[in-house]
């Protein structure tokens, strides 16, 4: 802070009481994915709720209409049921039923498709009743550091290969919610009168992730996978392949040396290229691409926010600290980006239809 003038800015009485201070070797980019990643999930989470709290109001009233409809309902023992002891007390029920003879509005629901909105408003009232599930789940190989972390807000899942297993895990916890969102797609065909068993239901047997919108996408919870460049080079990049082309909405967060090469980080580079994970994401031009740096929290965070607000899959090349010498972190990654050896940038798909439009080098220093 001081090293930036914001010393004066930043002191200790004008902080909240859960305020931390993050250091590189805490694992900090990992921290400001997850804090971004709480940010947003809240505000979709809040958004979903109501959605089903509308929709339920909705059908609780049009099955309401529906049982009105019923023969029992116009006699004079259902008249006086939903009436109330109050009304039936100055009213003649039995006259009142004869007086207004056989329902004459429109048709009744099939019993079917009744026994199906209802078992729907159950779903739906099952949904509001039970607790908010983690906003995200963090799969690693078993290094990463968890204690901090509030394990009912999020997961920490160990698996050999993470990426492997992120994909794996989102379809898990995307058919968790395909029964969710298939129940309301079906509540607002029968509140429009626009529902067709014999069309819809085919397709509702086999609706998963991939018939999702894009804002059904975004109520999941995040999926993070976290693995080393070198890892990922050595052994699970056909993983890492896969996942970019899944269009599955993950994000993987590669953590890197800025100044060795991930394909033989204990030997020197006697001339051949680098191996450049970014670069290679791009490559599979529909996954949203980051890299950065801890030195420039900004420009993390601004990736992360696009890449939570994208329906693709994202690979954030982070340049990870040196634990053998702590002291010159910085030093390194602000020689990293001045020398181009580790370049911000981020590569976004859904930004425009060229690549002019889909890069963007902003946080780079400009030599004078």
């Amino acid at each position: 802070l001081q090293s930036r003038g914001l010393g004066d800015v930043y002191k200790r009485q004008s902080w909240g009481t859960q305020a931390r201070i993050l250091l590189p070797s805490d694992g900090a980019y990992l921290h400001l994915l997850l804090h971004v990643t709480e940010h947003v999930y809240q505000a979709r989470r809040r958004t979903l709720r109501k959605q089903i709290e509308d929709l339920a109001e909705l059908l609780r009233a049009f099955l309401a209409v529906e049982s009105s409809k019923d023969e029992d309902a116009r006699s004079g023992q259902g008249l006086q049921r939903n009436m109330g002891q109050v009304a039936a007390a100055f009213l003649d029920t039995d006259q009142l039923a004869q007086s207004l003879g056989a329902h004459r509005g429109g048709a009744q629901l099939a019993p079917e498709q009744r026994v199906r909105a209802e078992a729907i408003l159950e779903s739906l009232y099952q949904a509001l009743r039970a607790s908010d599930a983690a906003y995200a789940v963090v799969v690693h190989d078993g290094s990463l550091a968890t204690e901090t972390w509030d394990q009912k807000k999020c997961e920490s899942v160990v698996h050999e290969d993470p990426c492997r297993g992120a994909g794996e895990l989102f379809e898990v916890r995307a058919r968790e919610s395909a029964n969710l969102f298939r129940d309301m797609h079906i509540a607002h065909l029968l509140l429009e009168n626009r529902y067709e068993p014999h069309r819809h239901d085919p397709w509702f047997e086999r609706f998963d992730w991939r018939g999702f919108t894009q804002e059904e996408l975004s109520h999941l919870p995040t999926v993070v996978a976290v693995d080393s460049s070198e890892q990922l080079v050595a052994g699970h990049l056909s993983s890492l392949s896969a996942l970019l082309r899944s269009d599955k909405p993950v994000q993987i967060l590669a953590s890197q040396s800025p100044w060795q090469n991930p394909a033989s980080p204990d030997e020197e580079s006697k001339g051949e290229a680098r191996m450049e994970l970014g670069y290679l994401g791009m490559g599979h031009r529909n996954a949203l691409v980051q890299q950065g740096s801890f030195q420039q929290p900004e420009h993390l965070i601004e990736g992360y926010r696009q890449a939570l607000e994208s329906p693709h899959p994202a690979l954030h090349v982070v340049a990870r600290e040196d634990t053998a010498q702590p002291d010159r972190d910085w030093l390194v990654w602000e020689a990293a980006s001045f020398s181009r050896a580790h370049p911000l940038f981020c590569y976004n798909p859904d930004a425009g239809s060229t690549w002019a439009r889909r890069m963007d080098f902003t946080g780079n220093p400009q030599p004078p």
